[in-house]
């Protein structure tokens, strides 16, 4: 009998040593999670006020002050902006899309998604006003926003506003009924983990995004069927009025 009480002791201790071992591995777990630092607007506007102060520099430039090492920057920018060196200084600024160089510059969130974002880049302190400036888009990498494409806008920016309808999924066209065959569709995950198919409805001010190229007015025709997308826009009872559409790598 003295065994048998020995025994279920000896079975609680080890059993209560587990059920702790177990839920100190946990918290550790939680506590180590990474946390995303900064957010879109913070991590554009840190990178443009450290081209501008080196665009502004009487001794140096943004190339040779190194700012293309910058983490802020995704590979592919970094590659476009290298392209850029040998014309630097002699046409439109490839990260300001100036000409002349602004005494100060302002960011305004456009979008911003779990792992998507879009931030408008524009001038201030300028004497004479300018339409143009910088759509810059970003993605979420490893818990860091990183910047991975920069166009820029000759004034047929859509007018800034609030959105109602941001979502990223996919691109598709041909779906079956009550679908209609000829209408472009995002396709992306509810947060209940069911899939939604919204019509995208095209007008004369929505802008597109294609790979590589600079935003300008949509064209549905160049669009390809299950591009990665990121959208914003108006949701309506027929769909969703876009007003930016980004075709993501």
């Amino acid at each position: 009998m003295n065994k048998t009480y020995i025994w279920a002791a000896v079975a609680i201790v080890l059993i209560g040593g587990a059920a702790y071992f177990l839920a100190q591995s946990s918290l550790v777990q939680v506590q180590n999670t990474p946390k995303v630092s900064e957010d879109p607007l913070g991590v554009t506007n840190a990178f443009y006020q450290q081209w501008l102060t080196a665009k502004q520099s009487t001794t140096s430039n943004p190339y040779d002050m190194g700012l293309l090492q910058n983490d802020m920057l995704s590979d592919k920018v970094k590659t476009y902006l290298e392209s850029k060196r040998a014309t630097y200084g002699t046409e439109i600024d490839p990260v300001l899309c100036l000409t002349n160089v602004p005494g100060r510059v302002g960011v305004k969130s456009v979008y911003e998604a779990s792992t998507t974002a879009q931030v408008l880049v524009v001038p201030r302190g300028q004497e004479v006003k300018t339409a143009e400036s910088a759509v810059v888009d970003l993605e979420l990498v490893d818990y860091a926003w990183k910047i991975t494409n920069i166009a820029c806008s000759n004034g047929e920016t859509a007018p800034e506003r609030e959105f109602t309808f941001m979502e990223s999924g996919y691109l598709k066209k041909g779906l079956p009924a009550p679908y209609d065959p000829d209408t472009w569709y995002i396709v992306f995950s509810q947060p209940t983990g069911e899939s939604s198919a919204v019509a995208l409805l095209f007008g004369p001010t929505s802008l597109c995004t294609l790979r590589a190229s600079s935003e300008a007015v949509c064209d549905p025709s160049t669009l390809q069927d299950t591009s990665r997308i990121t959208v914003a826009g108006t949701l309506l009872e027929s769909g969703a009025e876009i007003a930016r559409l980004v075709v993501n790598e």
